[in-house]
C-alpha cells in the first residue's frame, strides 16, 4: 500500500513528493535535477513508445530466438532438403534486421532512443549521483537505523507476533534504504565512512560506454552503415569490412542487454528484465513440421513465378518514357521513345 505521505504525479517515475524526501533544503534543487534525469532516462528505456530501448531489445531477442531455433532445425535434420531461396531470404533478413537493430540501439544521434544515449546522458550529469540523491530520491530515509528501531519497537509486548509486512517504500522503508546504501558502496568504491555528498565513481559510466563501443559492436555498426543502410562504394574495397559472424551479433546483443539491465536496475533503481525474450502466447513452432506447399501446387507456383518475373521485366521497357523533353511538340504528357527505337 502506498504511504499516505506520497504524492505521485501522473506519469511520474516517483511515488513521493520532493518535500517528503530526506534532503536538506539547500540541496533540494540537486535532488530535483536528479529526479528529472532519472525520469528522462527511464522514459527512453521503458517508456510507452514502441521505440523505447527495451521494446527494441525485445524485438531483436525474439527474432534471435526464432532464427537460432530454425537454424538448429537445419542442423538437426541436415539431410532434409530445404528451399534454397527461402532459406537465403531468412538468413539475409535476419542479418539485415539485426545489424540495423543493433546500430539503432547504439546510435549517438540526440533524438534516438538508444542505450548509448541513455548512458551518455547520465555521464553528462554524473555529478548528480551522490549517495544522498541515490538513496533518498523517492522518500527513503538516509539513516535507516531509526526506522528499523521503530519497526522493532512496534513488536514490544507481543508474545507471538504474526507475519508482518515490511515497508519497501517511503520514510519507514529501512531495509530498502539499507540495500541502496550497500549498492552505492560499490558504485562509489568507498564503503565507509558513508557521507551524504559522496559521489559515484565516473568510471562506472565510462566502462558502460566502453562496452557499448567494443570491437563486435563497432564491426556491426560499420556493416550496417556501409552495406545495409547505405550502398557505400568504399565497402567493396579490399579490407574495407571485417567479417561479421552470427556469434558477433549474439555477443553484441548480449552486451546491450547487460548494459541496459545494469542501468535500469542498478543505476536508476527500476525494473530489471524478467524475461529478455518475449513469452509467446502461442506455439512458436506450430506447423514447422509441415511442408511449405504440397507437391501438386508446385506447377501453379512455377506459373506464378513466371508471371511475377514477366511483370517486373516490363519495368525496364520504354525506359525513356516520361523523362525526355517534348520533341517539336510531338510528345504527349506521357513522353515518347527516341526516334528509331523499337518499342518492345
Amino acid at each position: 500500500m502506498q504511504d499516505s505521505a506520497s504524492s505521485t504525479a501522473s506519469g511520474s517515475a516517483h511515488r513521493f513528493a520532493i518535500e517528503v524526501c530526506d534532503v536538506p533544503d539547500e540541496r533540494r534543487a540537486s535532488l530535483k535535477r536528479f529526479r528529472e534525469l532519472r525520469e528522462q532516462c527511464l522514459d527512453m528505456l521503458r517508456g510507452d513508445s514502441p521505440a523505447s530501448v527495451t521494446s527494441q531489445i525485445h524485438d531483436l531477442t525474439w527474432k534471435t530466438a526464432v532464427f537460432r531455433t530454425l537454424n538448429e532445425a537445419r542442423r538437426i535434420e541436415a539431410s532434409r532438403p530445404a528451399n534454397g531461396p527461402l532459406w537465403e531470404l531468412v538468413v539475409e533478413g535476419y542479418v539485415h534486421q539485426m545489424t540495423i537493430g543493433i546500430r539503432k540501439l547504439v546510435d549517438r544521434h540526440h533524438n534516438s532512443n538508444s542505450i548509448t544515449n541513455v548512458v551518455s546522458t547520465l555521464n553528462e550529469n554524473v555529478e548528480l549521483f551522490t549517495r544522498e540523491n541515490y538513496v533518498t530520491h523517492d522518500g527513503l530515509p538516509f539513516d535507516y537505523d531509526p526506522a528499523f528501531e521503530r519497526h522493532i519497537t512496534s513488536f514490544s509486548g507481543v508474545v507471538s507476533p504474526k507475519a508482518v509486512w515490511v515497508p519497501t517504500t517511503g520514510p519507514e522503508a529501512w531495509d530498502t534504504s539499507k540495500r541502496m546504501h550497500e549498492m552505492f558502496d560499490v558504485l562509489c568504491g568507498t564503503p565507509s565512512p558513508r557521507a551524504r555528498e559522496q559521489k559515484m565513481q565516473p568510471c562506472v559510466l565510462t566502462n558502460l560506454l566502453t562496452n557499448l563501443g567494443d570491437d563486435r559492436i563497432r564491426k556491426i555498426r560499420k556493416l550496417a552503415n556501409q552495406v545495409h543502410a547505405h550502398a557505400d562504394r568504399s565497402a567493396s574495397k579490399p579490407g574495407a569490412l571485417t567479417v561479421t559472424t552470427f556469434n558477433d551479433l549474439h555477443d553484441a546483443l548480449r552486451t546491450i542487454v547487460r548494459v541496459t539491465n545494469f542501468v535500469s536496475s542498478t543505476l536508476l533503481n527500476d525494473a530489471a528484465f524478467g524475461s529478455v525474450v518475449p513469452t509467446p502466447q502461442f506455439d512458436a513452432l506450430e506447423a514447422l513440421d509441415e511442408p511449405w506447399v504440397r507437391g501438386e501446387s508446385l506447377a501453379q507456383l512455377h506459373e506464378y513465378w513466371q508471371k511475377v518475373s514477366d511483370e517486373m521485366d516490363t519495368w525496364a521497357y520504354d525506359s525513356n518514357a516520361g523523362f525526355l523533353p517534348p520533341n517539336d511538340g510531338q510528345a504527349g504528357a506521357g513522353g515518347t521513345h527516341l526516334e528509331g527505337e523499337e518499342r518492345q
